[in-house]
């Protein structure tokens, strides 16, 4: 498909190979760092070079060669230093752009041509089960989405999954606590809530149960009263499981509780896997409303837990193939030279670890889908593991999948104050409040202007429409911003119906609909 904005380079190429003083080869346009100054700019140092002379010498030549026909999508060319910028005709462009889009209807923008059905897979959102989503799952979700779109746009066989947090410590952490605690926190009225509630509270218990251990003299086998914690921290189940630790012995603690209860779940006891299994249908009935007002699906969601049967095969094939070995401890270790630091496959009490899944999520996906590009949208933050679970990959002999293998990083959301969101310090802010309150400021705003004379929306359809602005704002403000930067979170911002937004785009789209349709156009439909 040969778009205008395709025929726009074209032309300017055209005229500066038509001017005999720059070779085809020579020409790399590319859109100029400042838009204002120009749309496209053509390096001239390789011509330059060529011709002998300095690189703002041979860009005013060439400038002042370069010749536009009355028609064209392109206006000036001026030199500036070593590039030559171009400028395009505003009205031009959008006649032929406006003319595009109407010839074309919905496969504007698609080329199927591209991929040709060639399957790829994007791995995208990746919230973990019994926590909440919090606007930090945002930027993945919507990102990877969007990548979902484009792939398919341009003729992909897109596998969409949603690479679920679904095993880990932190499992066998909320198991000992529903089971210490004899908690029942499916009958809740919001079970995820009080899952991370659960979560925390163990936390908060954990944490004091071993500042209090480092000053206290354990006296193993012996009667220990249960005061080391005050009434008023009301952190009664961490001593208690201390006293009958002692009481039994061992200096057992929380955290050693927590171990063997996600060790248990991984040998397959009974209870451990019922209930976390009770845990994972709680939070999917959860996601699956937050999905659906996002407009986001998947083709698969297969957790991390649904690699754990090969897990095994593929630490014994790295071992086989010397890339990892056992340490004195036991631990499964790989080393990778001084090219990145070494990581483990397996700890010494035989529990895996995001290398050991994610190298098998590798594996699996080469086996049932050989994707042209298998692509991880998850924040930079997680840069180093990615490079080390394709490099063990590509060592177990696997370059085919490590190859295609790509991490779209995307920088942090922070709180207004700094720092980080975190379930531990109570400071997240959950992602369907942040789209009931986009909704709410939505219908006040439309009130607004129904009271001011301003819009005839009914009352009736101020609620569909709402929902409709608020969570489109929401999602623009992230993509708008580019993946690399680091965002600060800002209510106001987010939401204003001013500037560059969602709010102030969408509004600015009504009225020009309004205005075609008194103008009784084509383009007035919806």
């Amino acid at each position: 498909m040969n778009y205008v904005f395709d025929q726009l380079r074209e032309q300017a190429s055209a005229a500066l190979v038509a001017t005999g003083l720059i070779a085809p080869e020579q020409i790399a346009l590319a859109e100029p760092k400042n838009r204002e100054l120009a749309d496209l700019a053509c390096p001239v140092f390789i011509a330059a070079k060529a011709a002998g002379d300095a690189p703002p010498v041979f860009a005013q030549k060439l400038a002042a060669a370069v010749r536009l026909s009355d028609n064209s999508l392109l206006a000036s060319v001026e030199a500036a230093g070593g590039f030559v910028n171009f400028t395009v005709n505003p009205q031009v462009l959008a006649a032929a752009v406006l003319d595009e889009v109407t010839r074309l209807g919905d496969a504007f923008g698609k080329d199927h041509s591209v991929g040709a059905g060639e399957k790829v897979i994007v791995e995208y959102s990746s919230p973990n089960i019994a926590r909440k989503m919090h606007v930090g799952h945002l930027r993945s979700t919507v990102i990877g989405h969007s990548l979902r779109l484009i792939f398919e746009a341009l003729g992909y066989d897109v596998i969409a999954d949603n690479h679920l947090g679904d095993w880990g410590t932190q499992f066998g952490m909320l198991l000992a606590a529903i089971d210490l605690w004899k908690l029942t926190p499916w009958n809740s009225p919001d079970p995820v809530q009080s899952l991370v509630d659960i979560y925390a509270q163990f936390n908060n218990a954990l944490v004091l149960e071993e500042r209090v251990a480092a000053q206290v003299e354990w006296k193993p086998a012996k009667e220990t009263k249960t005061d080391n914690y005050t009434s008023e921290n009301k952190l009664w189940v961490a001593s208690d499981a201390m006293v009958r630790a002692m009481k039994c012995g061992e200096k057992a603690t929380l955290r050693n509780l927590a171990r063997e209860w996600f060790k248990k779940l991984e040998d397959g006891d009974v209870w451990a896997r019922e209930t976390w299994q009770r845990l994972i249908d709680i939070t999917m009935a959860e996601f699956s409303g937050t999905y659906e007002r996002l407009g986001v699906s998947f083709t698969t969601q297969h957790g991390e837990s649904y690699f754990e049967s090969m897990m095994p095969e593929v630490m014994a094939e790295a071992v086989e193939k010397g890339v990892a070995v056992r340490d004195a401890g036991g631990a499964l270790v790989v080393e990778f030279d001084d090219k990145l630091p070494s990581c483990l496959l397996q700890k010494s009490d035989g529990g895996t670890l995001y290398q050991t899944r994610d190298a098998a999520t590798c594996l699996y996906r080469l086996k049932n889908y050989a994707p042209a590009r298998n692509v991880y949208v998850v924040g930079a933050e997680q840069k180093l593991h990615f490079q080390q679970v394709f490099e063990i990959v590509r060592r177990m002999g696997y370059p085919k999948i490590a190859d295609v293998s790509i991490h779209i990083s995307f920088g942090k959301v922070s709180p207004p104050n700094g720092g980080r969101f975190s379930m531990r310090e109570g400071n997240v802010v959950f992602l369907n409040d942040v789209l009931d309150e986009a909704v709410e400021r939505a219908v006040a705003k439309m009130r607004e202007n129904v009271t001011e004379g301003r819009s005839e929306i009914s009352e009736a359809e101020i609620g569909e429409i709402a929902e409709t602005l608020g969570v489109g704002a929401v999602i623009y403000a992230d993509l708008f911003q580019g993946p690399d930067r680091n965002i600060t979170f800002d209510w106001d911002k987010m939401l204003a119906d001013t500037g560059n937004t969602a709010m102030y785009l969408q509004y600015a789209h009504a009225r020009c609909k309004s205005i075609l349709r008194k103008a009784n156009t084509p383009f007035a439909k919806p």
